[in-house]
């Protein structure tokens, strides 16, 4: 049975920062995720994580300069203020418990040739796997759709195992977001089964739209039973955009015969 997360960057978004962990946990959730956190509420999370007893499973890091590009992890030009942000991600990941991080790619920039930046990100995330190692933190590489996100220099599953190997460095892992994977290739069960060995985290939202599940066109049930099958021990990071109140929008899930509180 899927044992669920709740991103709480993207979910109870009618309530400050801190207050969503007591709401998570009020939902049902043992675990959550959270996107970028910011200095000033780290000391505020980890307090709810301790009133709460939640599981924060990862972060993702870093934000980057804030021009679209996510992340400099591509620029060669930008190699020593990323792996700064990226020594500060993993400080705020450690003091939080976090024991996964998602580390972003970057857009491909125009006035760089492609090899200068996937040789660039290659570097990047072999010095990230063994960074990550030193703080027990499994890293790892996320697909993003380029519909939503232009030009980023992963967006398959092919291209992200592609650097994941070009590395050499065994902990860095994938991340498998249906929601990123359904607009860009469809083929859950192939994918599933054959990446599953490399898969450190699934996440899932509705597409279109990142809605909440069982209102879009995935078919979750048999998803749900298909990892059940390959005997996936992970958790699922649901993670979405909804109306509030959020509680009210895991009616499916409550329903489905795959929650667990």
């Amino acid at each position: 049975m899927p044992r669920f997360s709740a991103n709480i960057s993207l979910m109870y978004t009618e309530f400050p920062v801190v207050e969503r962990f007591e709401r998570a946990a009020e939902s049902g959730f043992r675990a959550v995720e959270f996107l970028y956190p910011l200095d000033d509420d780290l000391a505020g999370m980890r307090a709810a994580l301790d009133h709460t007893g939640l599981t924060l499973l990862q972060i993702n890091a870093p934000r980057g300069s804030g021009n679209g590009d996510r992340t400099g992890a591509n620029n060669p030009h930008q190699r020593e203020e990323y792996r700064s942000q990226m020594e500060r991600a993993f400080e705020m990941a450690a003091y939080l418990g976090a024991s996964q991080m998602h580390c972003t790619s970057g857009a491909a920039q125009p006035d760089l040739t492609f090899d200068e930046q996937w040789g660039t990100l290659v570097e990047n995330m072999a010095w990230v796997a063994e960074r990550a190692a030193t703080f027990g933190i499994t890293p790892m590489i996320e697909p993003l759709n380029t519909y939503d996100n232009p030009n980023y220099m992963v967006p398959t599953t092919a291209t992200a195992i592609r650097l994941i190997d070009a590395t050499g460095q065994p902990n860095l892992r994938l991340q498998y977001d249906l929601y990123h994977t359904q607009r860009m290739e469809g083929n859950h069960t192939d994918n599933l089964t054959n990446l599953l060995p490399r898969i450190a985290n699934i996440q899932v939202s509705e597409t279109p739209g990142r809605r909440a599940l069982g209102d879009g066109e995935l078919n979750l049930p048999y998803i749900f039973r298909l990892i059940d099958r390959l005997g996936y021990t992970g958790w699922v990071g649901v993670g979405y955009r909804t109306d509030p109140p959020t509680d009210a929008s895991l009616a499916w899930l409550r329903s489905s015969g795959f929650w667990e509180r």
